[in-house]
C-alpha cells in the first residue's frame, strides 16, 4: 500500500484526478485505492470539493510534507 500511496501523490501532482481514472493509471483494485485514498484523505495531503469530484493535492501540501517529511521516512523503512 505504501507503493499505492506514492503512486495517488504522483498522479495528483499533474492535475486532480478522478477515482476512476486513479484505479486505471495505478491498476489497483478498487478497494484497496479507496482505503489508500481515504487515508491520504485523513491526512490533509489530498481532498476533493465532493462525493464524484476529482482527488487534488491540497494547496498547502508542500507545506504539510514538510512537517511529514520524518514521519513518511520513518513510515517507508518499516
Amino acid at each position: 500500500k505504501k507503493e499505492l500511496a506514492i503512486g495517488v501523490l504522483n498522479q495528483l501532482k499533474t492535475k486532480p484526478t478522478a477515482f476512476s481514472e486513479l484505479v486505471v493509471q495505478l491498476n489497483a483494485k478498487k478497494s484497496s485505492l479507496f482505503l489508500v485514498c481515504l487515508s491520504l484523505e485523513r491526512a490533509g495531503l489530498i481532498e476533493r470539493k465532493g462525493k464524484g469530484e476529482p482527488y487534488q493535492l491540497v494547496t498547502s501540501f508542500s507545506d504539510m510534507l514538510a512537517s511529514y517529511a520524518n514521519w513518511w521516512k520513518f513510515w517507508a523503512e518499516h
